[in-house]
């Protein structure tokens, strides 16, 4: 019995040694493709949501906040590109979720809060949630990204 064992463990030891193909980069590749598939997507949404800060400031300087709500429903009515990982960004631009204000200094700023984006290869899945915070000139020239204050924990100093 103990031979009939030893001989079933050592045919199926030979077979996964012959079968194996020895192309672990096959499984590399779609990950690699994922990896920068978001990365791609990422740098369009941040170049998008430029374009539509821009064109907020140059169009929409005294609108409402229902006619700047009704851009964010135009700007993705009019764009001609679609991709099927695009996430809920142009989404929250339709459902007019988020925030266009003007700033003390005569800057704008435009938030895009808890964007979510996800890519799948096979097996594997990367979703990724990212906010855009940019700011814009009174021309609608970007500016950079918002200023976030992270909040430092207090220490507590024990004698």
């Amino acid at each position: 019995m103990l031979v009939l064992i030893a001989l079933i463990f050592s045919v199926a030891a030979l077979f996964a040694m012959v079968s194996f193909n020895g192309n672990l980069q096959f499984s590399s590749v779609g990950l690699y493709g994922m990896i920068n598939d978001a990365n791609t997507m990422n740098n369009y949404f941040i170049q998008q949501s430029q374009i539509f800060g821009k064109s907020l400031v140059i169009e929409c300087k005294d609108c409402s906040n229902e006619q700047i709500l009704e851009k964010g429903k135009t700007f993705d009515a009019q764009r001609k590109i679609r991709f099927t990982n695009e996430g809920d960004f142009f989404a929250k631009l339709r459902n007019g979720e988020f925030k266009f204000e003007k700033q003390a200094d005569n800057s704008y700023t435009l938030k895009i809060e808890n964007i979510h984006v996800q890519f799948e290869s096979g097996y594997n899945k990367i979703e990724r949630n990212f906010d855009i915070c940019q700011t814009f000139n009174s021309n609608g020239d970007f500016i950079g990204d918002c200023k976030v204050d992270i909040p430092v924990p207090a220490i507590e100093q024990t004698n």
